[in-house]
């Protein structure tokens, strides 16, 4: 069932549970109005309403949505759509999250790759390369800067990857 709340700071509009936003001035005419939102460039909807000091806002419906319908008593900064459908924005399907928990989330979803290893575009070395590097170091023997200079690298590239902090993957 849908129901309706006034929006916080944004007090000539309602939003309802299931992501639908109603004007109580429709144009300076009075009249009620649901309001039609538009896509922006990432696939959000998005609208524009008047704050209650009078200055004009565009804003994002998941997040209007999220902040007059759910609670956020840890302070959390972005929303996630939890089937991540960019424009579902029913309440049931929001949450708050941390930057991190929705990137994590996107990646998971197929909504974002994270390029790895030789598929950066800058990489000098490939995962055949790293794998050479791993098994030859020996910290008397073949030094980090040996490493370094063979695969034209610095030596601190070097000491990540023996080290296992670059190229967790492999």
């Amino acid at each position: 069932m849908e129901k309706w709340k006034r929006i916080p700071n944004y007090s000539l509009y309602e939003c309802s549970n299931t992501g639908l936003i109603k004007t109580f001035n429709w144009k300076g005419s009075g009249q009620t109005r649901i309001m039609k939102p538009a896509y922006d460039g990432s696939g959000y909807l998005r609208t524009m309403l008047k704050r209650d000091d009078g200055v004009i806002h565009t804003v994002k419906l998941h997040r209007i949505v999220a902040k007059t319908w759910i609670e956020n008593p840890e302070n959390k900064s972005e929303i996630n759509h939890i089937n991540a459908v960019k424009d579902d924005n029913r309440v049931e399907n929001l949450e708050w999250c941390t930057r991190e928990e929705n990137l994590l989330h996107s990646i998971e979803n197929g909504l974002q790759y994270v390029l790895k290893g030789s598929e950066i575009g800058t990489s000098i070395l490939t995962e055949k390369d790293v794998l050479e590097i791993r098994a030859r170091f020996s910290p008397k023997k073949v030094t980090r800067k040996m490493l370094a200079e063979e695969y034209g690298v610095a030596p601190a590239t070097i000491k990540g990857i023996v080290l296992r902090r670059s190229w967790k993957h492999i």
